[in-house]
C-alpha cells in the first residue's frame, strides 16, 4: 500500500506508535501504560504489548458525562482590556519586552516562518506513570506524540483561499520533572483544571518560545483530558501562541500556554492516539471548538466523522478526526497573519545532520550519539555535539553493554540492539561492550529450527553450512515469537488457524467422506449457521410471498367496494357513470291498502290526535 504509514519508537524493545495501512489506523502500546501498578511487572506482562484497530474503540459508561461524549478539551479565553474572563477573574496585560511584538506581515504562499517552538514540560506525575520513572521513556513518549501533532498541523493548509502549508512544531527544550517540587509540580491531591493552567503559566520563562504545553498524568473533573488559552487574532492580544506575557491574579504570567493529561476521570490511561488528538487541539493556535451541527460537524454515518475541534471526543478512526474543519482553518489563519511572523521560525533540526541520528559516525569524529535526547541533554552520558561526557566511556544509547556510562561487566545479559530480526536471540552476553547473541556467545551461530516440534526451542549450528538443531532441552523462545507455521505459546508453536476460506478449498481440492465430516466437526459452529440460513432464508422468503399476496387481494377487495360506494364514479374513458340506487322490493299490501301511523301529540307540537 503506497500510503501506508508507521510512525512511532522503540522503548526498552517495545515498539509505540501507529500503523496505517489501506484506510485502517492500528495502534500499539505498552501494555504496561494500561495495567495496574502491582501487575506491571509480572514476568508475563513485562514485554507485552497492546495491539488495537482505531475503529475498535469503545468508551466506557463513565467516559460519558450527561449522556455526551468526553470532552477532549476545554479553553480559556482572556481579554488584554481588563475584562473579566468567564470565572470572573480580572486579566491585566503587563507590556514586558518579549520576542513577541506583535507586528503584522504580509503573508507569502511558502513563508520563511513555518514553525512554532514549543518547550514541553513533564511533571513528576507523567514521569512517574507514563515514563516509568524513566527520563528516556518519559522524552521519547513526548517526542512520539509531538512527532504525531506536528503531522497533523504540517499537512493542514491553513488559508482556504491561498495555499498556505507545512506549519508545525518543534520541540525547543523539553524539562523531565523526576521529583514533586512547587506550583504546578507540587505534590497536591487534586488539581481543578483552570487552576493547573494558571500555575503552569506563573512564569515569564516561556516568553522564550511559541508556545508551551504540560504533561501530565491525573483525573480532572468532567473527563477534561487538556485546557489551553485562545490565542486572539489581535496583535497585542493576550492567549495563545506568541502571546505577551500579563498578570493573573496579580502574577506575571505566560499565557502561551496548554496542558493534557493521559488519564481520565476513571483512572484509566487514555490510548496514544487519544493523547495524540488532545495535544493537537488548535486552542493554542485561535481555534474555538467547531459547532455542534452544520458542515463543520458532519455525521460519522453519511460523512467522514467529526473534526478535530468537535466538542466533544472522536474516535480516531474517522477520516476527518485528525483534520481541522473549514471553521477551524479559517479563524487559525486570521490568528497566523497576525502572529505568525512574529515569532514563528524556520525550522531548525534538519534530519540529515549527522549529529542527532542516533548513529555514531566515526567519520564526523562522533564519539556517541543519543539521537533526540542528546538535543535536549536527557542523556547522561552524552552531550548534544555527540561527545561523551567526563569520565564516560560509552552511552546505553548507543550500546547494550554500557550501564552507567561505563561498558559492562563479561557475561552480562543484555538484549540486541535490534529486535526485530527473529533469527536471533534477545538475550546474550557482553563481550568487550558488545552484546553478542546466544548462539554466538556459545561459539555457536544462530539459526531458526525448520521442523514444528523444534521451532520454539534456541537453534544454533555448528558452523557454515551445518545441521541447525535446538542447543538444548530447555532454552526456548518467548511466547509470540514466530516459529514454523505459526507463533510461539508456553515453548510449543502453535499453527496459525486458516481462515475458513482456506479451509473450504482445501475440502474441495480431495474431497472424501471423513474429511467431509472433520471440516463440519472442526467448524460446527459455521456448520450450524449455514444450514439454518439454508432452511430459514427459502421459508422466510416463502412466508413473505404469501403474506403480499394475501395483502394484495385484500387490498382489491377494498378498492371495488369504495368505488361502488360511491353514486358518481368514472369508466376507462374518464367519463362521469351514475349507479343506479339499489331497488326497493314491491309489496302488494302497500298498493291496495293505506299506510297508518301513530303520531303522538307532541310530534305536532301540542296539537292534534289520534288518525
Amino acid at each position: 500500500d503506497p500510503k501506508s504509514e508507521i510512525r512511532g519508537v522503540f522503548k526498552e524493545g517495545i515498539f509505540s506508535g501507529t500503523v496505517s495501512y489501506k484506510g485502517e489506523l492500528y495502534g500499539i502500546e505498552d501494555a504496561k501504560a494500561h495495567l495496574p501498578p502491582e501487575t506491571r511487572n509480572v514476568g508475563e506482562v513485562e514485554d507485552r504489548m497492546i495491539v488495537y484497530r482505531a475503529e475498535d474503540i469503545k468508551w466506557a459508561d463513565g467516559d460519558m458525562p450527561n449522556g455526551n461524549e468526553p470532552s477532549f478539551c476545554g479553553n480559556s479565553y482572556v481579554d488584554p482590556n481588563h475584562v473579566i474572563d468567564h470565572n470572573g477573574e480580572r486579566i491585566v496585560v503587563d507590556k514586558v519586552n518579549s520576542m513577541h511584538t506583535g507586528a503584522r506581515y504580509k503573508r507569502a504562499t511558502q513563508p520563511a516562518w513555518n514553525t512554532c517552538k514549543v518547550i514541553v514540560v513533564a511533571d513528576h506525575k507523567f514521569f512517574q506513570e507514563m515514563g516509568s520513572n524513566s527520563v528516556t521513556n518519559t522524552a521519547l513518549y513526548i517526542m512520539e506524540v509531538m512527532d504525531q501533532v506536528d503531522q497533523i498541523y504540517r499537512t493542514t493548509d491553513f488559508n482556504s483561499f491561498g495555499g498556505v502549508t507545512g506549519l508545525g512544531f518543534e520541540i525547543g527544550e523539553m524539562n523531565i520533572y523526576q521529583f514533586p517540587t512547587r506550583g504546578f509540580n507540587s505534590a497536591v491531591g487534586t488539581w481543578n483544571s483552570l487552576a493547573l493552567l494558571k500555575a503552569f503559566s506563573a512564569t515569564t520563562r516561556y516568553q522564550e518560545f511559541c508556545a508551551a504545553h504540560l504533561f501530565t498524568h491525573q483525573s480532572f473533573e468532567g473527563n477534561v483530558l487538556g485546557l489551553a488559552y485562545i490565542a486572539p487574532d489581535s496583535g497585542n492580544g493576550v492567549g495563545g501562541i506568541c502571546s505577551p506575557a500579563a498578570r493573573l491574579d496579580n502574577v506575571l504570567s505566560s499565557l502561551n500556554t496548554g496542558w493534557s493529561t493521559t488519564r481520565n476521570s476513571g483512572g484509566d490511561t487514555v490510548l496514544v492516539q487519544q493523547a495524540n488528538l488532545v495535544t493537537a487541539h488548535g486552542h493554542n493556535w485561535g481555534s474555538e471548538h467547531d459547532p455542534e451541527s452544520g458542515g463543520c460537524a458532519p455525521s460519522s454515518a453519511f460523512g467522514n466523522g467529526k473534526y478535530l475541534m468537535y466538542p466533544y471526543s472522536v474516535s480516531g478512526y474517522d477520516s476527518n478526526n485528525n483534520k481541522f474543519s473549514t471553521c477551524s482553518r479559517e479563524t487559525i489563519s486570521r490568528v497566523l497573519d497576525v502572529k505568525g511572523p512574529s515569532c514563528f521560525t524556520a525550522k531548525e533540526y534538519d534530519e540529515s545532520t549527522l549529529c542527532g541520528n542516533s548513529r555514531i559516525d566515526v567519520e564526523n569524529n562522533e564519539a556517541c550519539d543519543a539521537g533526540l535526547l542528546g538535543r535536549f541533554n536527557l542523556d547522561s552520558c552524552c552531550t548534544s555535539f555527540c561527545t561523551l561526557v567526563e569520565a564516560a566511556t560509552c552511552s546505553p544509547l548507543n550500546y547494550d553493554c554500557c550501564t552507567n556510562c561505563q561498558t559492562a561487566t563479561a557475561g552480562t545479559v543484555c538484549r540486541q540492539a535490534n529486535d526485530v530480526d527473529c533469527l536471533q536471540s534477545a538475550v546474550g552476553e557482553c563481550r568487550s561492550g558488545v552484546c553478542v547473541p546466544f548462539c554466538e556467545s556459545k561459539g555457536l551461530i544462530s539459526c531458526a529450527c525448520d521442523q514444528l516440534e523444534e521451532s520454539c526451542f534456541r537453534c544454533c549450528r555448528a558452523g557454515e553450512g551445518a545441521v541447525c538443531r535446538p542447543y538444548d532441552s530447555v532454552s526456548r523462545l518467548p511466547d509470540g515469537r514466530p516459529c514454523v507455521g505459526g507463533s510461539c505459546v508456553a515453548g510449543q508453536c502453535e499453527k496459525t488457524t486458516s481462515t475458513t476460506i482456506q479451509r473450504l478449498f482445501n475440502v474441495l481440492e480431495n474431497l472424501t467422506v471423513d474429511k467431509v465430516v472433520k471440516f463440519f466437526k472442526d467448524n460446527i459452529v459455521g456448520t450450524v449457521m449455514v444450514f439454518s440460513l439454508v432452511i430459514w432464508i427459502p421459508l422466510c422468503l416463502l412466508i413473505s410471498y404469501k403474506d403480499r399476496h394475501k395483502r394484495k387481494g385484500l387490498e382489491r377487495s377494498e378498492n371495488i367496494e369504495s368505488r361502488m360506494d360511491r353514486a358518481l364514479v368514472y369508466d376507462e374513458d374518464k367519463r362521469q357513470v351514475v349507479i343506479p340506487a339499489q331497488p326497493v322490493p314491491y309489496r302488494q299490501e302497500e298498493a291496495t291498502s293505506p299506510r297508518y301511523r301513530n303520531v303522538n301529540f307532541t310530534d305536532l307540537g301540542g296539537f292534534g290526535s289520534d288518525a
